[in-house]
């Protein structure tokens, strides 16, 4: 999976990128905490995850 990063400026847009894109739940906490919880234990992640233009 390649995720595009062009408008991506801060990190809460990083975090909801992320999680629209990786199908985190609706609860997601756009913090580290949440994203290291969400992809370890909460969604399937692709075997490669490209983050293109940063």
């Amino acid at each position: 999976m390649t995720i595009g990063q062009t408008n991506v400026n801060t990190k809460a847009a990083f975090h909801m990128t992320m999680k629209s894109q990786l199908g985190f739940p609706d609860w997601y906490g756009v913090g580290w905490d949440a994203f290291w919880d969400a992809v370890i234990a909460v969604v399937e992640m692709p075997d490669c995850l490209v983050l293109q233009n940063w």
